[in-house]
């Protein structure tokens, strides 16, 4: 009996240790059983497991229990060949991607959980969205600048009018892939 108790309160301290971890990290975390068709291609996952944060940084509400494909029904298949492959080879995967169904990036790391038949993953993520958008304005203002500077460039040498619109419409044409850019005059009369 002592050695039975002493088990007891070595799993009920490993099960509180895990909840403690589980509820007071920053990370979404789930875990999913995978569903599979006849020919073994994954299909759909179901939330078996979620953290607190899950929510926020998902943007799924009341997902334990559903399938993704019910929360999200345009989601893209490549999540599922993902998850579907870390499940099925029990080799973890990280990958930064976006979910467009969901507006969201995502920072992943996912890896099987349980024993192989299970076909259970874990999904550990944040959602960097923001970080994702901060970095596509960045290449965009650095994109304009550069062309900024090509135009300035090109047009500092130059001092005939005609010659000045006439480079700047062509630089102007190529940076935007245009048809035609010219030059006019409106008379409001």
């Amino acid at each position: 009996i002592h050695d039975r108790k002493l088990a007891e309160a070595a799993l009920s301290a490993s099960e509180a240790k895990y909840r403690s971890l589980f509820n007071s990290m920053d990370e979404g975390f789930c875990i999913l059983q995978m569903i599979f068709d006849e020919q073994e291609r994954p299909i759909d996952y179901c939330y078996i497991e979620i953290n607190p944060v899950f929510e926020r940084q998902s943007g799924l509400a009341n997902a334990l229990g559903k399938t993704i494909r019910e929360l999200v029904p345009n989601i893209e298949p490549f999540w599922f060949d993902i998850y579907g492959q870390v499940a099925l080879t029990g080799e973890p995967m990280r990958f930064e991607d976006q979910a467009q169904s969901m507006g969201r990036w995502f920072d992943v790391y996912t890896f099987r959980v349980g024993e192989p038949h299970e076909r259970r993953v874990a999904v550990l993520f944040n959602d960097i969205t923001a970080q994702k958008e901060t970095e596509a304005q960045l290449q965009r203002a650095a994109k304009l600048d550069a062309f900024r500077v090509t135009l300035s460039d090109a047009l500092r040498v130059l001092s005939d009018p005609v010659e000045v619109q006439a480079t700047a419409c062509r630089l102007i044409g190529d940076e935007l892939n245009a048809s035609g850019v010219y030059y006019y005059e409106y008379d409001e009369a």
